[in-house]
């Protein structure tokens, strides 16, 4: 994933219109920072504008790729951190006033850089379309009038240490990775997801298995937040052995009846002999 400053300078002075439709939107701008780190955009179903990103967090799913950040924790902002709006104009950055046909306002949503250091009540934005104008991506001071909460990607949070083989353990499923420096270990179950290194050869343990199929591979989650894809024969999962059976106690050996019946004979005919030597 880029850092957000390789992001800025990917769209800087551009028009980034994902959807196609009333040019380059605040919304577009986000859509293609979640198709990079998601690889999907979210839609505002509900008012149809960016504050739904924050009032629609859960039904969204951002939950997975996002952590909530309240509007009573913005002098704890970092760089990367998209911020939402919820004012029907900012007179500093003049946040779009655009209503849809409920009256309802849009909102607007921006990636938060760094706090003005002229003033901490400040804020650096990467934006597009504050108002319509200008129209393009660009780095501008706003505050925070309006602002109700921001959406922290947790690609910039997770730990980046690559995870450490463990023993077999016939007890759980595990994931075996086969061969050094090929296995990329990702952040994401994704392609597209920053990979923070390959995978050092030994067993991981997967219980419970959290297993997702995306971009033709099956990745299975090997540590918190941490991805491998299933690529047979330089990686493997390996589950719990199915239990050895019961061994079926064999049978004892019946006896030759030819054999017993000629031991009773014998038996008999050495009685009768005694018998007879004794009269």
């Amino acid at each position: 994933m880029k850092t957000p400053d390789e992001f800025y300078l990917e769209t800087n002075g551009k028009i980034i219109d994902i959807d196609g439709s009333y040019g380059g939107q605040c919304w577009d701008l986000w859509a293609l920072f979640c198709l990079e780190y998601v690889g999907r955009y979210f839609t505002c179903n509900w008012v149809g504008g960016a504050k739904d990103m924050w009032y629609h967090f859960d039904e969204l799913g951002l939950g997975e790729y996002f952590e909530k950040i309240p509007f009573e924790q913005y002098h704890e902002l970092h760089d990367g951190d998209w911020l939402v709006w919820d004012a029907d104009t900012n007179p500093l950055c003049w946040i779009s006033t655009a209503r849809n046909e409920k009256g309802e306002a849009y909102g607007h949503i921006a990636m938060f850089r760094i706090y003005n250091s002229e003033n901490p009540e400040q804020n650096i934005i990467l934006t597009q379309n504050p108002h319509g104008n200008p129209n393009y991506t660009h780095q501008m001071v706003c505050d925070f009038l309006g602002f109700v909460g921001a959406l922290r990607p947790k690609c910039y949070t997770q730990d980046k240490t690559i995870p450490n083989p463990v023993e077999r353990d016939t007890s759980k499923n595990q994931f075996s990775i086969n061969c050094a420096d090929t296995m990329n270990i990702r952040l994401d179950h994704t392609t597209k997801s920053e990979s923070i290194g390959f995978g050092k050869i030994g067993y991981y343990d997967t219980d419970p298995v959290n297993m997702v199929t995306q971009d033709g591979y099956q990745w299975y989650e090997i540590e918190k937040g941490k991805w491998c894809a299933l690529i047979p024969p330089f990686s493997e999962f390996v589950p719990i052995p199915d239990p050895e059976p019961t061994p079926t106690p064999k049978p004892e050996p019946i006896p030759d009846e030819n054999i017993f019946v000629k031991i009773i004979k014998l038996i008999i005919e050495l009685i009768k002999k005694i018998s007879t030597y004794k009269s």
